[in-house]
């Protein structure tokens, strides 16, 4: 009966434990969206000029391109 109570104790214990690990990742996670705003706007920003800096590269090739024919 002893061990009975033991493990069950021991399974609340462990239960108890991933109930924390998952309220803890949860509030990383929601932390992690509204962390810096900023940072979000600049990679958005870095990805808009990479894309027109790869229209120019796709155009200039287009034209070389072109001028091959």
């Amino acid at each position: 009966m002893e061990m009975h109570l033991q493990t069950d104790t021991i399974l609340r214990g462990v239960a108890r434990a991933e109930e924390r690990i998952l309220l803890m990742e949860a509030e990383v996670q929601a932390g992690s969206q509204f962390a810096n705003p900023l940072l979000q706007d600049d990679a958005a920003y870095r990805n808009y000029v990479n894309e027109e800096e790869l229209n120019r590269e796709l155009e200039k090739l287009k034209t070389e391109k072109a001028s091959l024919v």
